[in-house]
This record gives C-alpha cells, structure tokens and sequence, in this order.
C-alpha cells in the first residue's frame, strides 16, 4: 500500500492543496491527541463499538446558515460498525474496529476500497514524528474549554477555534461510539483524499472523556486576513427503523458485489 509521508513533511506542506494555510496546525492537533488516543486505545476498543448498540446521527453541514446544507450525511452504529452514507457524492464508508478495517464502497464506479486501520495511525505517527517544538508550542490550544455566549463551549487559539454544544445522551456508549467514529472518520480524511488537516482529533477526544456528543459544532479558522467558518447540526436518533436496516442490508449486498479496487486505483482523480 502506498503512503502519504510526503504530506506530513514541514518542508513539504505548503505545496499540498489545504495544507497551504493549515499545515502546521494540524500536525499540532495530532501531537495533542495521538499519545492521548494511544494510552485510552485498549479500554476505548472495549466499549467504542458495542456490538449490542444500535442508532443513527444525521448531520447537515452549511458554509452559510441562511443556505442550503453544503453535506447532508447519516451515520448508522449497528453490531460494532460505523456505517456513514453520503447520498449526494453517492459513497459510503464502512468503519469496522474490531477488524481493524475500513471500507469506502462507490456506488458511482460499483468498487470499493478496504484500508488498514494500523496503516492510517502509522502514517500519523510518521506526520508527528516529522514535527518540530517551535510548531507544536505555536498552535496549542489556549487552556480548556471556555462558555461563550449562547450556551457554546470552544477551544482554540488565534489560528483556529471550534465552538459546539453539547448533549449527554441516555446510553454513555453512544458518546464513545460517535467519538471513535469522529477520530477515524479525521484519520482517514487526513491521510487519504480529500486529504484535509485533522482539526478535530483534540475536541473529538474531549467529548468522549466527557461522554457527550455535540448537537451544533462550529469550525472557525483565522487565516491570511479571513476568518471562515463551517457549520455542523447533528440529530441523534436512539434506534434504528426499517429504512435504516433495509439500508444496511443493502451496504453488505453491495459489499459482495462491487469490484475491489486498490487505494491508488480507488482515489485516482
């Protein structure tokens, strides 16, 4: 399997898409959260993907609150997986902890891609190990999270701010479930297209030693004179209906029936 170790080298960032402007950020956010995960990993795997727990977080995400949603997605937690289908690019991503495996099914082009949890954290590991102090010290997160106005939390610096809401739902594993999902639904998204800077492994991490989820989450970043910012709202829904395991059913049909095509082959523009 190819890697990526390229795109966490300092030297390299700025010649890489978004890592242009983010680059140094996110290999701070990944020194914060990577010895972290990595101690909480055994006792997390235990309890994260609880094969008895099903229900579903439908979440819209908006560039312009007045706008239509940007990202309209539903993620489905049943028997130990996270199942995440994003009708409108028509992909969905199949996240299975206890194999160590996640599958990105293409509904589009009928194949699928299976990559190695292991692999995705080694590649990380390597962005970290790439890092310098004067990096890591510049983009710290100033202190523990702050209420600001309207009931919002938020964590960050001059750089780069999150602000969220959050909930604590009935069943604690829910919080966990969603929170593993988080961080590897950010590893993926880091290591392989679209390959964006994992802003949210620290906040991630900080929720689910809470045991809470967000139900609105707010990525602002400062950057070259402009501030911009991402909008997410989530809906949890307890349990799962019809719909949503004839929709499961159809994933495993799909599953055996698409062409299994390698990451370079998958990913190819």
């Amino acid at each position: 399997m190819k890697t990526h170790s390229v795109w966490f080298h300092p030297t390299k960032v700025e010649t890489i898409g978004m890592f242009k402007r983010f680059g140094l950020f996110w290999m701070l956010t990944l020194a914060l959260t990577v010895a972290t995960h990595a101690v909480a990993a055994d006792s997390q795997s235990k309890t994260a993907a609880a094969p008895d727990l099903d229900f579903r977080i439908d979440v819209d995400v908006y560039a312009e609150e007045n706008k239509a949603p940007i990202a309209t997605l539903q993620t489905i937690f049943t028997a130990g997986l996270y199942i995440e289908l994003d009708e409108q690019t028509g992909r969905t991503t199949v996240f299975d902890p206890g194999k160590s495996q996640i599958t990105i099914l293409d509904s589009n082009r009928k194949s699928l891609v299976h990559l190695d949890m292991t692999s995705i954290d080694s590649q990380l590991s390597l962005g970290l190990s790439k890092m310098t102090q004067e990096q890591s010290v510049r983009f710290l997160s100033e202190g523990g999270p702050l209420l600001e106005e309207g009931n919002l939390f938020s964590i960050g610096n001059k750089f780069w701010r999150y602000k969220f809401r959050p909930t604590t739902p009935s069943n604690p594993a829910i919080a966990i479930s969603y929170g593993d999902f988080a961080n590897w639904s950010v590893k993926l998204n880091a290591v392989y297209p679209p390959r964006k800077p994992p802003f949210r492994l620290q906040l991630n991490q900080l929720l689910i030693d809470q045991r809470q989820l967000p139900t609105e989450l707010r990525r602002i970043t400062y950057a070259d004179g402009r501030t911009e910012e991402i909008v997410a709202r989530l809906i949890l829904k307890e349990s799962l209906n019809d719909n949503d395991r004839a929709r499961i059913a159809s994933v495993y049909t799909s599953m055996k029936e698409y062409k299994i095509a390698t990451d370079a082959e998958f990913f190819k523009k």
